[in-house]
């Protein structure tokens, strides 16, 4: 058995799952701008009709998102607080 407190944070995921995104071909290009603006340093890794892929090397952040789902992943966060 090992102890919680031997464990070390590496990794913070937080999943949306939500049914009838239909809106995401017509927004996609819209939270593409807005993300882009916030985060400077953003990089669109991948845009298309099934899901859309943005990373923030500098906070080690990617966000991907489709008509199904929004991923937003941060490896190794210094401090939770950064993400917002």
């Amino acid at each position: 058995m090992f102890n919680f407190s031997d464990l070390v944070l590496e990794q913070i995921t937080i999943e949306v799952r939500y049914g009838n995104g239909y809106l995401y071909v017509d927004r996609c290009g819209s939270v593409l701008r807005t993300i882009m603006a916030k985060w400077t340093s953003a990089i669109a890794e991948s845009v298309a009709v099934h899901e859309t892929k943005i990373s923030v090397p500098d906070k080690q952040i990617t966000l991907a998102f489709s008509e199904k789902r929004i991923s937003l992943t941060q490896l190794y966060p210094s401090s939770i607080s950064e993400i917002g």
